[in-house]
C-alpha cells in the first residue's frame, strides 16, 4: 500500500518536472520579448528627456542672449533645471540602448547575465 502511494507521488512529481521542462523555452522567449519592449521604451524615454532638455536649453539661451541684464541666480537655476533631466535622459538612453543591443545581438550572454544578477541579489 505504501509503495503504491509512493509510486503515485513520484509519477505526479515526474509529470510536473516534464511539464516544467516543456515550458522553459516559451518562458525564455517571453522574457526576451518583455525585456526588449522595456529597453525600447527606456530608449524612447531617454531620447525624449534629452530632446526636451535641449529644447529648454535652447529657449533659455535665446532668452539670456536677448536680455542685457543678467540675473545669475536665475540663469544658474535654469541651467541646472535643464542639465539634470538631460543627464538622466542620456544615462537612461545609453544604458537601455546597450541592453537592447546585447539582447538583440547576444541573447544567450544577456540571459546568463540576467540569471546571474537574479541569483546574486
Amino acid at each position: 500500500m505504501l509503495e503504491q502511494k509512493l509510486a503515485e507521488i513520484l509519477k505526479v512529481v515526474e509529470s510536473g518536472v516534464i511539464w516544467t521542462a516543456d515550458q522553459v523555452p516559451l518562458i525564455v522567449k517571453e522574457l526576451f520579448v518583455w525585456k526588449t519592449c522595456l529597453y525600447i521604451f527606456g530608449v524612447i524615454v531617454g531620447m525624449t528627456l534629452t530632446f526636451i532638455a535641449y529644447r529648454f536649453y535652447a529657449a533659455a539661451k535665446k532668452r539670456v542672449d536677448q536680455d542685457d541684464c543678467h540675473d545669475w541666480d536665475d540663469e544658474i537655476a535654469a541651467y541646472f533645471g535643464i542639465i539634470i533631466p538631460a543627464l538622466f535622459g542620456i544615462i537612461i538612453f545609453i544604458t537601455d540602448l546597450c541592453n537592447l543591443l546585447q539582447i538583440t545581438l547576444a541573447p544567450r550572454i544577456w540571459l546568463i547575465e540576467y540569471i546571474s544578477s537574479i541569483v546574486s541579489s
